[in-house]
């Protein structure tokens, strides 16, 4: 992977973008109120945005110290503009000098941050601040903390349980990062005196990335599926050679630190992160090993493909890939071995490889340095239960092997439940919205902003479908956004996830926009098909469903006479219907 830009490449993408004759419409824009001077970040988390691929990023900073004033009436912050992502980062000690004064500062922003987030859909970044460093305090506190320890303590638990309870508010640890860094190359106490800038260039440098991380992660896929080796990946030695016994793992050097490495997987399951296996070994070997092995983390259950045989790994990527139904692109790859990384990388570029290093104390520090890999601001109930969902898939093909589609289709008892746009589906339609690429018929991008405002338009419905079967649940797997204009009806997204192809689904869907168009009075439906590279296999979805070519490329029109779903889906309905 290619190294970040430095913070003299970042300067430079600035200015070079504020000078430019060519400058469109802003692609994202972002208010930032600091209790510190800030100035210096704007042009690193600029440069950093447009280095991840945004074309106008539109950055504002409000006056000094104002982050009250900001939360409370952000239009005078920022010129009458409302920002799509509000930045507000704060240290205590710059809200006053005394931790009792700075609590009562404290309480009158937390409740200003509250209205903001009442009044405004745009989403809201807050640091979590760091530690109090107050010279005086670092005195007389040994051995028993101060006041500043315990406000920051209650600030820091408020502003979790503020970010918990709140959709699109998310944290930026500062002490995190001043603890990786450690306080010498984070802090300086030079700047904050001249400046009231109390951070290095170091500092702003990783706090502009971790910024910038969770905006481009608004937008950007996270990878699907980590594939990891075996030996001397999730444990040390060799298991056809060592045997069970023999292998390194456990509480004590060196095997903890694959013990740590396995947790460390582990969570990305739970998050969502579909686990796969690619070793050359013998299968019997390995499955024992994740049975019986009291030390193992990771157990069989946990991973959604085993590839454990003595072919290329880059053929054992390719046939994860099939068995999961997503993209190579969707894959990182772990490996001891430059060799088999080298051969993956040569074979598949779009994989993203990463080698477990010479040192095994620096193994866990693999998925910590390559997080930005797995990036999600929100976690949802489909995520949880991924791979839970990919075992009941298994069980699906099985069964299909004896049985002829048809009769497959009527067995498997499939369930499909229409709702209207809900607050709690909220994160996922962003999710489904911004990275569903194969079954996309238009591909539009939105945020959750955009899709709040669609809510409140009374021409326009949105409504999701949620698929079942005696196997299991799939969750919430497709979107459809239909809007009235007059007495024609156009959709403007009509987008499913993949696992359910074949199955009908994308039938119903369709019936229902139909009947939707049909209860708005309009007499004719428009569907729009925007080609891209990964979206062909819905070229045909229109014509196939009574759609014919209109005067405009890419659109196909019919009219809204009943289209009727398959016999085969047991189709439910909210009581409500869904008209607003």
């Amino acid at each position: 992977m290619n190294a970040p830009p430095d913070t003299r490449q970042l300067q430079q993408l600035w200015r070079r973008h504020l000078t430019s004759a060519g400058r469109g419409d802003p692609d994202i824009s972002i208010g930032m109120a600091a209790s510190f001077t800030a100035e210096t970040a704007i042009p690193l988390l600029g440069g950093l945005l447009l280095a991840a691929g945004y074309t106008g990023p539109d950055l504002r900073l409000a006056g000094y110290n104002q982050l009250a004033q900001t939360c409370l009436a952000p239009e005078g912050s920022f010129d009458g503009h409302i920002p799509q992502i509000f930045v507000l980062l704060f240290r205590l000690e710059d809200l006053a000098d005394s931790a009792d004064k700075a609590s009562e500062a404290y309480d009158t922003i937390s409740a200003a941050m509250s209205r903001l987030r009442q009044t405004v859909e745009s989403e809201i970044v807050i640091s979590l601040p760091p530690r109090p460093r107050q010279p005086a305090g670092r005195v007389t506190e040994f051995p028993r903390g101060n006041d500043w320890l315990g406000l920051w303590h209650r600030v820091s638990s408020d502003l979790l349980a503020f970010a918990g309870n709140h959709a699109s508010v998310y944290l930026l640890d500062l002490e995190q990062i001043i603890g990786a860094l450690g306080e010498a190359s984070a802090l300086s106490p030079q700047g904050e005196y001249l400046y009231r800038q109390p951070f290095t260039g170091t500092m702003q440098l990783h706090m502009s990335r971790a910024l910038a991380r969770i905006i481009d992660a608004r937008m950007k896929p996270a990878r699907k599926c980590i594939v990891i080796d075996c030996d001397n990946t999730l444990w040390g030695g060799i298991i056809g050679e060592d045997g069970i016994g023999g292998v390194e793992l456990g509480p004590d050097f060196p095997g903890r630190a694959y013990v740590e490495f396995q947790s460390q997987l582990k969570a990305l399951r739970m998050a969502g992160t579909l686990l796969a296996i690619s070793s050359k070994n013998n299968p019997q070997d390995v499955l024992e090993m994740f049975d019986s092995h009291p030390a193992m983390v990771l157990r069989r259950d946990d991973i959604s493909v085993f590839q454990v045989n003595w072919e290329a790994k880059s053929r054992a990527i390719e046939n994860i890939a099939a068995e999961l139904n997503i993209g190579i692109d969707s894959l990182v790859f772990v490996d001891d071995s430059s060799f088999e990384i080298e051969e993956v990388r040569v074979r598949f570029p779009e994989v993203a490889c990463l080698q477990v290093p010479n040192d095994v104390e620096q193994l866990p520090d693999l998925l910590v340095d390559n997080g930005f890999l797995f990036d999600k601001l929100t976690i949802t109930s489909e995520d949880r239960t991924r791979t839970e969902m990919m075992r009941s898939d298994r069980q699906r093909r099985d069964q299909g092997k004896t049985l002829t589609a048809e009769e497959f289709l009527r067995t498997v008892e499939l369930r499909v439940d229409f709702n209207p746009y809900r607050d709690e589906d909220l994160a996922r339609f962003v999710q489904l919205i911004n990275k569903s690429n194969q079954f996309n018929l238009t591909t539009r991008r939105y945020s959750a902003d955009d899709i709040r405002a669609m809510r409140s338009d009374r021409q326009t419905d949105l409504f999701s479908v949620t698929v079942g079967d005696k196997f299991g649940d799939y969750g919430l797997v497709g979107i459809c956004i239909l809007k009235a204009e007059g007495k024609v009806a156009r959709v403007d997204s009509l987008l499913m996830s993949c696992r359910v192809l074949g199955r009908g689904v994308e039938t119903a869907m369709l019936a229902q926009a139909v009947a939707l168009a049909r209860a708005r009075g309009c007499d004719a439906i428009v569907g729009e098909y925007r080609p891209t590279k990964k979206n062909a296999m819905v070229s045909d979805l229109y014509p196939q469903h009574g759609f014919v070519p209109a005067d405009e490329d890419g659109l196909f029109i019919r009219n809204t006479e009943s289209l009727p779903s398959p016999e085969h889906l047991a189709v439910t309905l909210p009581a409500t219907g869904f008209m607003q």
